[in-house]
């Protein structure tokens, strides 16, 4: 199949854009107009999905607002068409405008969402879709958009707080940083004028070195910028573009990643626990839950636990064997299993990795702070005692 991008005019007048997969030209403007849309242009996209920002907060606004008005006694389509209006542009508005053209084509909002996700006009994992599904077999669509709402916001919670983490400690790096760049290449040039060439052989070596490399970031002053500048637009190229190699390499690293891990283990236990309460059965469950994980390694022991399972393993005896379980989570577990607790026990253990995940940020910070001061002090001390070693062998190399 090949994604196809689109503009129409639905039967009301108004102007669309979206995507629809299909085998051939002819096969997506058949399906076009049999939605009732009148279509203005059809282009087919190659390599792969269209992504449109479609963000965490704009997917837990959709399901929040959609679940607010159910309650409030709109249908499924009134709730869409009034959270369009009020929506202006970006990719909520497109997923928006998916789904109510899949509702209007007779499609429940669970296919109608999963259509969205082959479009490539959002990247929700499918066990959202699964909820919605059960919620639409049960009648309980609305305690289903509940439980998403909730899991998104644990998502969001566990974003910020990994990005928190992280800020800090790049906004001070960063800062020092280009304190000691402005001391090297406005202060130390400045200083080295005061010295000809061949003094420089005859100083201490420590001040010889800092005045040799103040001459030369002195000099080459716009391309020692430029390569900053590219470096800054490399990291955060790489931080979108490579976002799965940058988890795998922070997987790797002595203690963040072990961190990470256990946080992404609680959004395992979340999305497991709360398909459960669902309604999902344990086997299915496992095997959506096992796309709630960000990390490779968190995803392939969710993959060993489901396994296990289905072979007839207790869900505590499998991740017995795995590492995604501590000993009081499996004590928990056996104990949640003979209670028929499980899903408010998972629940509860999801919370408890990004309440022990906090603690262990602001512990860090704590020491982190301090640390950097130390480096730092330590550093701009090398820096003046170099610059006093030279001031104090001015009077040798006077003639």
């Amino acid at each position: 199949m090949a994604l196809y991008r689109y503009r129409a005019l639905d039967r009301e007048g108004r102007e669309l854009e979206g995507g629809c997969l299909a085998d051939s030209e002819a096969a997506a403007r058949q399906r076009l107009h049999g939605r009732g849309l009148t279509l203005l242009s059809l282009e087919s996209r190659h390599g792969g999905p269209l992504r449109v920002p479609f963000s965490l907060d704009d997917a837990r606004d959709l399901f929040d607002e959609l679940e607010t008005l159910l309650e409030a006694g709109l249908d499924l389509l009134q709730a869409l068409r009034t959270i369009e209006e009020a929506t202006r542009r970006g990719g909520k508005l497109k997923v928006v405008q998916t789904l109510r053209e899949g509702l209007n084509a007779g499609l429940p909002l669970s296919q109608a969402m999963a259509q969205a996700w082959q479009a490539g006009e959002h990247e929700l994992p499918p066990l959202h879709h699964q909820l919605l599904a059960v919620g639409e077999q049960s009648g309980t669509l609305g305690r289903a958009l509940a439980r998403i709402v909730e899991h998104l916001e644990f998502q969001r919670r566990v974003r910020d707080e990994v990005r928190g983490a992280l800020v800090y400690p790049a906004a001070l790096l960063a800062v020092s940083l280009l304190a000691l760049g402005f001391i090297l290449v406005v202060v130390v040039p400045q200083f080295a004028a005061m010295f000809p060439g061949d003094a420089i052989e005859r100083l201490p070596p420590l001040s010889a070195a800092l005045i040799g490399l103040g001459r030369f970031s002195g000099e080459w002053t716009g391309g020692l910028l430029a390569a900053f500048v590219a470096t800054v637009v490399a990291i955060a190229w790489a931080l979108r573009a490579r976002a799965a190699a940058l988890a795998g390499l922070a997987d790797r690293l002595p203690l963040v990643g072990p961190a990470l891990r256990r946080v992404d283990c609680g959004n395992y236990y979340t999305a497991l626990g709360l398909m459960i309460e669902g309604g999902v059965d344990l086997a299915r469950s496992l095997k959506m839950a096992t796309e709630a994980p960000r990390m490779a390694r968190v995803r392939r022991a969710a993959a060993v636990v489901h396994e296990l399972v289905r072979e007839g393993e207790t869900l505590a005896g499998a991740l017995a064997a795995t590492e995604l379980a501590s000993p009081s989570d499996l004590s928990l577990l056996v104990a949640a299993e003979r209670s028929g607790r499980l899903a408010e026990t998972l629940r509860r253990l999801g919370r408890g990795r990004v309440e022990q995940f906090e603690r262990t940020t602001r512990a860090a910070l704590k020491l982190l702070e301090p640390a950097v001061v130390v480096v730092m002090g330590a550093l701009v001390g090398l820096l003046v005692t170099a610059l006093m070693l030279a001031v104090v062998s001015l009077n040798d190399l006077a003639p």
